[in-house]
């Protein structure tokens, strides 16, 4: 008598393997969907950033944070921040809200 009968299945490991393939294309659909759904948020997150951006950079005062770090002061279209390499002048267009991206300098100048 085969292990097949034994163990009670008609197709005999082939019924095993098929619900083992089955259970492993529903965890990857479930895998997939889950990485769709963190790139739906996280896209729905820079856009309401993306629509922020004019209004955080008109309010943005002295103490403000910004992606680069602390604005110590505003002098029109520029400011003054604390940066991880010290103090630099900006331009208010250059900078982002706190987190919306990250802060890089080559050169001493920053990279957009």
């Amino acid at each position: 008598m085969s292990d097949a009968v034994i163990f009670g299945f008609k197709d005999g490991f082939a019924s095993i393997a098929k619900v083992a393939k089955q259970e492993k294309q529903s965890i990857r659909f479930t895998y997939v969907a889950e990485l769709l759904d963190k790139h739906r948020q996280r896209l729905a997150a820079q856009q309401r950033l993306q629509a922020q951006l004019p209004d955080f950079r008109r309010k943005l005062r002295s103490g403000d944070d910004s992606h680069c770090g602390l604005v110590i002061e505003r002098k029109g279209n520029i400011a003054l921040v604390e940066t991880i390499i010290g103090q630099k002048w900006l331009k208010i267009s250059q900078l982002h809200q706190p987190g919306a991206r990250s802060c890089t300098f080559f050169n001493n100048v920053l990279q957009d």
